[in-house]
């Protein structure tokens, strides 16, 4: 049963049953677009959304949504949608027009009204309702009834989570007016549930490679951007690859990450070493690059990693004792400010910092121990989800230091080796009280080699082809299990075909697909696996 429909007719039951016969369409909200209809719809998947049809013309899916008691009474129902706005709706009910037209009027909190058809001739003029985008949603909500008395709205979404919230008896009393049980999603958690991504070379056969993105049933892809590369003097943007791979994204259906890295030489410090990837010297050059990206494609690129590994040295400056959470900090504050100004809906990520098993604060500083620094300096109050690298080496997804399962005898023992090494985030991320974010993995796999392999991806040799597809899968397992991961973008896609002979960064080994374009069996059972 679809109860979206249930709960509309209960909010204004009383009022239903009067026509009011005022002149003229009330007029539109000054405070920007406003929810005009609310409606349900089957979708390819079969199952039934919530959605909601907008002033400007958009669509969005609802995520959640209730009835809210109000302090003096009244009843609201809140609404959160998928472009990450709440919306409160106050009362409805029909009006009789001059034309003979009868429109359903809305009133939503903030003052905001809006209005729609429901017969007559305005009703044939405006004609039926276009639909809405596929998205996360609500799969089916019931009514139950606890040991207590009390009545509770249970609701199950698509992505497996559950909520549930007291609407009659002793628990709405405890729970006090306006305060639902299951708090609302944090700023950015604009897409609930373990998201699917993959991570791609743009400049390899773009639409070919979302195509086997889309193929596997995946959502989303990751585009590393490098600003040195695209901004060759302050404010001198080239613009030809960054439309290319937004306008690419999305006429294929996908959504798209940027993870953007690598201060050009211009924006750079005189004590850097230019060998290496480093960051800028003045922190609004960067923020003023994002900034125009996020204006230009406002809506188009839905999520921002700012930076990336910036615990190691040679993302960082170099060698020479550069590397600072703090210095970090103040990069991503000015850039999140200039994203979410420009685009509020974009999800900022902090860059992810690498495991590393070493912490000397020259090559390089212990991810867990540099997300205690950056939340140290603030991180909490400039980023919408965390981001992370879990790597597993060659050991499996369950296992832990002191659980050996698989695969060789090196790389173990330090929880930098273990894919379960992000519970260790997440246990900074509450200590911190920021366990309402998402963490993201913004890159993570295993690799797996019988070829040419450099000497610093060795454990690849322990890892077979079969062992690299099933630990994907168990990966995906367990982030939905633990219920506080977000997006999930495997590293790589498609880098197998431009690896060097030796296979230096392992991009051959991490591929889940072969160097001519044939899938491995990690891509085979990441796309029968269950989403």
């Amino acid at each position: 049963m679809f109860a979206g429909k249930v709960l509309k007719r209960s909010l204004g039951a009383a009022l239903l049953l009067v026509l009011l016969a005022l002149p003229g369409a009330r007029p539109a909200s000054a405070q920007g677009p406003v929810v005009v209809d609310i409606y349900p719809e089957l979708r390819a998947d079969g199952q039934v959304y919530l959605v909601g049809r907008w002033s400007n013309g958009t669509f969005t899916t609802a995520t959640r949504f209730y009835p809210e008691l109000r302090a003096d009474g009244s009843v609201a129902l809140v609404f959160f949608w998928d472009n990450g706005i709440l919306s409160v709706l106050l009362n409805e009910y029909p009006e009789a027009r001059q034309d003979g037209s009868v429109w359903l009027v809305r009133v939503w909190e903030g003052g905001e009204w809006s209005a729609i058809p429901v017969s007559g001739p305005a009703l044939a003029a405006a004609g039926p309702s276009a639909p809405a985008p596929a998205g996360p949603g609500v799969l089916r909500e019931y009514p139950e009834q606890r040991a207590d008395g009390s009545i509770w709205f249970v609701r199950v979404y698509v992505d497996g989570s559950i909520t549930a919230e007291p609407v009659s008896g002793a628990a709405v009393a405890a729970a006090g007016p306006g305060t639902p049980v299951a708090a609302p999603p944090p700023m950015g958690v604009r897409y609930p549930g373990v998201g699917y991504g993959m991570q791609v070379d743009p400049n390899t056969d773009l639409n070919r490679s979302i195509g086997m993105i889309r193929g596997a049933g995946f959502g989303w892809v990751k585009i590393q951007l490098r600003w040195d590369g695209l901004e060759g003097s302050r404010g001198a943007i080239n613009w030809g690859p960054i439309d290319s791979w937004v306008n690419t994204a999305n006429a294929q259906g996908v959504r798209l990450l940027f993870s953007v890295v690598t201060a050009p030489r211009w924006a750079r410090p005189a004590n850097t070493d230019f060998g290496v990837p480093g960051p800028p010297a003045n922190p609004q050059d960067f923020a003023n690059f994002l900034g125009s990206i996020a204006a230009r494609h406002k809506g188009r690129v839905h999520a921002y990693e700012v930076w990336n590994e910036q615990n190691v040295n040679y993302e960082w400056g170099g060698l020479g004792n550069k590397l600072s959470a703090s210095q970090y900090v103040e990069l991503l504050r000015p850039a999140y400010a200039a994203i979410k100004a420009a685009d509020p809906d974009a999800v900022v990520l902090s860059g992810a910092p690498t495991p590393t098993g070493v912490s000397d604060g020259n090559v390089a500083i212990d991810d867990v121990v540099f997300l205690r620094q950056m939340y140290e300096a603030g991180v909490k109050d400039v980023s919408d989800a965390i981001a992370a690298h879990p790597s597993g080496y060659n050991n499996l997804p369950d296992d832990w230091p002191g659980t050996v399962t698989c695969c060789g005898t090196q790389f173990k023992g330090h929880p930098s080796f273990y894919y379960r090494r992000f519970e260790q985030f997440r246990e900074i991320m509450e200590e911190f009280g920021d366990g309402n974010k998402q963490i993201w993995f913004t890159e993570f796999g295993w690799a797996s080699a019988s070829g040419p392999i450099y000497s610093d991806y060795l454990y690849a040799r322990d890892v077979s082809e079969q062992t690299q597809a099933d630990a994907l899968v168990r990966a995906y397992q367990i982030a939905r299990e633990r219920g506080y991961i977000g997006v999930m973008f495997i590293w790589n896609l498609n880098y197998a075909p431009i690896a060097e002979a030796d296979d230096r960064w392992a991009k051959r080994a991490f591929s889940i697909i072969r160097t001519d374009w044939g899938p491995r069996p990690a891509y085979n059972a990441l796309a029968a696996m269950p989403k």
